[in-house]
């Protein structure tokens, strides 16, 4: 079904809300759009619920964040077309926001939403490179796993997408892993491969321990 005016209208205000850090004045848009739709427009309902999701983890509703998530893809799961690559969205953020908390689930968010990305024609290559990135950064924290083969895969996918364009913070945290690998596994190489990667970061500069990687 079309989605009646007056309710874009209201998730348009509850976004421009978002934009500017009035969280609560967003959730409160989001679910006022949400209750004017009743049980019509699921598919519709399903992205809002993502919004709902990234709107309260950028205001450490952690909770309810998951919360709004599970809901999308309940809502979502099954779909053709722009809904498939939303559950691919609900999925990834879902899996980004349990790995901080070390939450068994996370791997399988994160595994869902990279094979979803991957058989979508319309996921970007940012979107996919994202969620290598996060498979394998769960696998190393939740699961203890971490092979040299899905270090390097991942490594492949994201290196050809622009480096700026990357989550940065799961950027950061899977530099950390791909370059102590390497310096760990592949020492009379890691000078190529620490070459390769400023190269490919190129004006992109970290602080900390991946600094220290790539200037050792």
């Amino acid at each position: 079904m079309d989605v009646p005016v007056e309710v874009r209208d209201i998730v348009a205000r509850a976004a421009t809300f978002e934009s500017v850090g009035n969280n609560a004045g967003a959730q409160a848009g989001y679910l006022d759009a949400m209750q004017r739709l009743g049980q019509r427009a699921s598919v519709f309902r399903g992205t809002l619920y993502i919004n709902l999701g990234t709107n309260a983890q950028d205001a450490g509703w952690l909770d309810d964040a998951a919360t709004f998530f599970r809901r999308s893809i309940e809502l979502l799961e099954g779909e053709r077309g722009e809904a498939h690559l939303q559950c691919a969205h609900a999925h990834f953020n879902l899996a980004h926001l349990l790995l901080h908390t070390d939450d068994p689930a996370a791997p399988a968010h994160a595994a869902e939403a990279s094979k979803r990305y991957h058989a979508n024609p319309f996921a970007s290559p940012v979107d996919r490179a994202n969620a290598a990135m996060l498979s394998v950064l769960c696998s190393l924290f939740i699961l203890n796993q971490g092979e040299e083969r899905t270090l390097r895969a991942a490594w492949e996918e994201l290196s050809t997408v622009n480096a700026p364009e990357l989550n940065r913070q799961l950027l950061k945290n899977f530099l950390l892993n791909w370059l102590g690998f390497n310096r760990r596994a592949h020492l009379g190489d890691f000078p190529d491969v620490q070459r390769a990667v400023r190269h490919w970061l190129g004006n992109l500069s970290f602080e900390g321990p991946v600094a220290e990687l790539l200037q050792s």
